[in-house]
């Protein structure tokens, strides 16, 4: 699980750095961002729910 958020925050940063580097718009990051973090909710419910399994 923790790959995982490491993963999220690796992604993020590389995203923030295209939008600097103006690869992307603000849309494009604002979208991005969203689905990003709708992942990261996602997977953190999954990691409670195989928590409460062991």
């Amino acid at each position: 699980m923790r790959q995982l958020r490491a993963s999220v925050e690796v992604v993020r940063a590389f995203l923030l750095l295209a939008w600097r580097l103006k690869y992307l718009s603000h849309a494009a990051l604002a979208d991005l961002s969203a689905r990003l973090e709708a992942i990261a909710r996602q997977a953190a419910r999954w990691g409670q729910w195989f928590g409460r399994e062991r």
